[in-house]
């Protein structure tokens, strides 16, 4: 017969608890020091400083002979490699490094230039997707004062017009770049900036007139528009105010890098303040 120490614990429940116990204290710990001292991730970004472009990693010793000829000479530490293939959106990321170095620069893109062409149909005639797309927008202005009755005639334009547009998707082979842009640009900057979701057609529409004053072309025109459409782009007509709107503004130019966007006139023209209180003041009905 075996002898048994009568002051041997038994592992469940006396020696779980415990552990249970030391476990639950080092977590509590761990916890405890996460939030008195919290780790900083990386440095800090300052999302209204004006974006300065840096190439993808595999151009990165091209930018390094940038640094060594500063200023006049930074000419000479622009080197061509013959045979470079890339894609345009890499071209415009590529240009950009030169471009905020005050140097004009050229992009030949040559037939079957760029892996995208290998998975993606690229329309060689690309202005008749655009004449395609103004010829809706025609359509669509045209019958403004029907969409803003919201009456028979209104709502089949509005139909008739989404539903080309999910067609021109397809045919350009799941391209939307002649379809959105900048607008959509803005509605995503406004979303992830203020973690809420917003009516598509007020951000958007916000986002429009931004992206005509950015372009110069006819703000005043396309905010007409809106109007008659009875789309109320205001920020407060979305529940926020001015000063989140203005910075989902200058920090668009960060966003759509952050996001890898594709290139628009939000990476070639900055948002400043001034330009801001502008389309404020234009804005407000």
């Amino acid at each position: 017969m075996q002898n048994v120490d009568k002051n041997q614990k038994k592992f469940f429940p006396y020696y779980f608890f415990e552990v249970a116990v030391v476990a639950l204290l080092t977590v509590e710990a761990v916890l405890l020091l996460a939030v008195v001292f919290p780790p900083s991730i990386g440095r800090e970004i300052d999302f209204l400083a004006q974006y300065s472009p840096r190439p993808e990693w595999y151009f990165l010793f091209l930018y390094q002979f940038t640094k060594y000829f500063p200023g006049k000479w930074t000419f000479i530490g622009a080197v061509l490699l013959p045979g470079l293939d890339s894609t345009k959106e890499e071209f415009f990321q590529w240009e950009n490094v030169f471009l905020a170095r005050g140097m004009a620069t050229l992009s030949l893109d040559g037939p079957g230039q760029g892996e995208a062409g290998l998975s993606t149909r690229i329309e060689p005639a690309y202005e008749k997707a655009v004449a395609a797309a103004l010829d809706q927008i025609d359509r669509v202005v045209a019958g403004l004062d029907d969409i803003h009755e919201v009456n028979d005639a209104g709502i089949r334009l509005l139909m008739s017009a989404h539903r080309w547009g999910g067609a021109a998707f397809h045919d350009a082979g799941w391209n939307a770049r002649h379809l959105d842009g900048v607008d959509h640009n803005f509605l995503y900057c406004l979303e992830y900036q203020t973690g809420r979701s917003f009516i598509h057609g007020q951000a958007v529409g916000l986002g429009t007139y931004l992206g005509a004053v950015l372009q110069d072309n006819q703000p005043e025109v396309v905010l007409g528009w809106l109007h008659r459409a009875g789309v109320d782009i205001r920020p407060e007509a979305m529940g926020i105010d001015w000063d989140a709107a203005g910075k989902a503004m200058q920090r668009l130019a960060w966003y759509v890098r952050h996001a890898d966007y594709p290139y628009t006139i939000a990476d070639a023209r900055p948002v400043t303040a001034a330009l801001v209180d502008g389309i404020r003041g234009y804005a407000s009905w």
